[in-house]
């Protein structure tokens, strides 16, 4: 996904806790969601008729009227019977005739539910059972209005005038254009083959690698692809067109890797030098800190489309017309690839824990910048990206709806803020580093929640994080840290408390001299806010400076407040850490 995708773009947007003292005495959760009606939950929820299979294999067939925008097909779903049902849900758009679904020779009744079709199961079918259904269908999918936010069949003609099809569904589902069990949680475990029938003018890219192409008498041809690993459907895909193919490899952790690029033939040679400077430096960087690229059977590829970009698995679609950003990268390639980790690899169960995918993948894009410049201008590049943080509504979102109804772009930018937060706490880049192999190896390949991430994060680091993700997933505003500052003759005591947060919201704060540039050498301390209630810690040693916490590496709003010397002073602490040259942060995040 893109970090546009989201319906609204917001620009700078003040933080200062004044603009969040609706959130005191614990915050505003979840804000208020729905109603949402049968359609919803048919296709969101895991009931009865989804949970008693699981998908094995699908084999696509299609033949598509590029004059007449329809398709025609079938698809042979082979699946594992789980427990006794009297019918299974199929789904299919309104759009699509579903004319008959066969199994072992048999018509099943059938009949359709909104966006499902409602199908008989046999009484003979046995749990352990593995089947074999068949849907013949044909119409004429839905048109995207603006894709890939929102998302159909594009139909286009190149700067040539020739025909140019590519589509994108993301939210709204695979089963626009094809029957099949539209829910995250069950990618089919042995892949799948796709077989397009096409005239003989037109090239197909599609997922995974080619496997054959089948003349036919009537000028058509017959395109067939196998797809050797599970695969999310949302990132099923085609690519029609008059393409031109760019072929290299790239020496990675499992050995070579094809690298496949795709494009208009008019932009061949601009886009063969283009893309080998962008991507082989982008996996060489990602290989190291995420772990080796998941799909090395089906390679890697870039097919050129109309629309910006979409994390399509193994076959990423990219229409950033070959220009890189004002930080020296093409972004869609960095960011649509670095889901072939967080989205592809790792993928989620349902579409409210959508987060996982576009948190992590917006860090990969400062992981990059990291790998190629050092931490610092990492930094830089994520506070680039605060102003576009919204704050207005939660980013974890209602299971069991197919929610994507988010009013903000805060998943991808809140979201990697949140991760950068957590580097902060962990305060250790040798662990922060291990954890990204970590999730690789124990999430890769499945369907995860967001139990699932939080949960290994607090093995991994060996700390309670229930509360930190809380507070960041599902408060819209984001922890108000109040300080004051009380000079003595031993030092500067700092009064620190959180307001606005979470139940067992428990986090530290650097502070430092205020007028301390960040990449310089300064002495900080760490110290304990109270959650309601102040603490004061003396800062021994401390001059009259201006302290002040480091908000450029945590994801907070801090307020100055007075603090009357007639008051009595809360009880004192020592810091957490005692005063600590840091190094250049450069130098020290290396």
């Amino acid at each position: 996904m893109l970090s546009a995708k989201s319906k609204y773009l917001f620009c700078i947007f003040c933080l200062w806790a004044g603009a969040l003292t609706a959130q005191q005495g614990g915050g505003e959760v979840m804000l208020e969601r729905g109603p949402f009606s049968r359609t919803d939950s048919l296709r969101g929820s895991l009931n009865p008729w989804r949970s008693c299979f699981d998908v094995l294999h699908y084999d696509l067939n299609l033949r598509i009227d590029m004059d007449a925008r329809r398709i025609r097909g079938h698809n042979r779903i082979t699946l594992r019977w789980l427990q006794a049902a009297d019918s299974l849900q199929l789904d299919a758009f309104p759009e699509l005739q579903v004319d008959s679904v066969t199994c072992r020779g048999r018509a099943l009744p059938l009949h359709r539910l909104d966006y499902s079709l409602r199908v008989a199961a046999s009484p003979q079918w046995q749990a352990g059972d593995t089947l074999s259904l068949t849907v013949w269908y044909q119409g004429k999918p839905r048109e995207a209005p603006n894709p890939p936010w929102d998302g159909g069949f594009v139909w286009k003609k190149d700067r040539e005038g020739r025909p140019w099809l590519t589509m994108a569904c993301e939210g709204l589902g695979a089963s626009m254009w094809w029957p099949c069990k539209d829910h995250l949680s069950d990618e089919p475990d042995q892949g799948m083959r796709i077989a397009v029938q096409l005239p003989a003018s037109l090239e197909l890219v599609t997922n995974g690698w080619r496997k054959s192409v089948l003349n036919h008498r009537d000028g058509t041809r017959t395109h067939e692809w196998l797809v050797s690993y599970p695969i999310n459907l949302y990132n099923v895909s085609l690519y029609v067109g008059h393409y031109a193919h760019i072929a290299e490899e790239y020496e990675g952790l499992q050995g070579p890797l094809k690298l496949d690029y795709y494009v208009l033939d008019y932009n061949k040679a601009r886009a063969g030098s283009y893309f080998s400077q962008q991507v082989k430096p982008m996996l060489q960087c990602f290989e190291e800190r995420l772990g080796p690229y998941p799909f090395y059977k089906d390679g890697f590829a870039l097919a050129e489309t109309p629309y910006w970009g979409m994390e399509h698995q193994g076959a990423i679609a990219y229409g950033n017309h070959f220009r890189p950003n004002e930080w020296g990268f093409d972004y869609i390639i960095v960011h649509e690839s670095g889901h072939e980790w967080f989205g592809n690899h790792i993928s989620v169960a349902d579409h409210a824990d959508m987060w996982i995918h576009e948190a992590f993948t917006t860090y990969t894009e400062a992981i990059y910048m990291e790998c190629l410049h050092g931490y610092a201008r990492a930094q830089q590049y994520l506070l680039s990206q605060r102003p576009l943080i919204a704050n207005q509504d939660a980013i974890q979102g209602p299971l069991g709806v197919n929610f994507e109804d988010w009013k903000s772009a805060d998943m991808y930018y809140k979201g990697a803020w949140m991760l950068h937060t957590l580097r902060t706490v962990v305060d250790n880049d040798s662990l922060w580093w291990t954890w990204f192999p970590a999730l690789y190896k124990d999430l890769g390949m499945r369907q995860v929640s967001r139990a699932d991430v939080i949960t290994h994060a607090e093995r991994h680091f060996g700390r309670p994080l229930q509360a930190f993700f809380h507070q960041y997933l599902d408060y819209a505003g984001i922890p108000v840290l109040e300080y004051a500052l009380v000079p003595q003759t031993a030092g500067v005591q700092v009064l620190a408390r959180w307001r606005g947060v979470s139940e067992g919201f428990d986090m530290p704060v650097s502070f430092r001299p205020a007028t301390s540039p960040g990449d310089t050498v300064s002495v900080s301390y760490s110290i304990q806010p109270g959650v309601g209630e102040f603490t004061t810690t003396l800062l021994p040693g401390a001059t009259g400076q201006d302290w002040a916490p480091d908000t450029d590496r945590l994801y907070i709003s801090a307020a100055k407040v007075n603090f009357s010397p007639a008051r009595t002073l809360p009880a004192q602490t020592a810091p957490d850490k005692l005063p600590q040259k840091l190094r250049k942060r450069e130098r020290s995040r290396k």
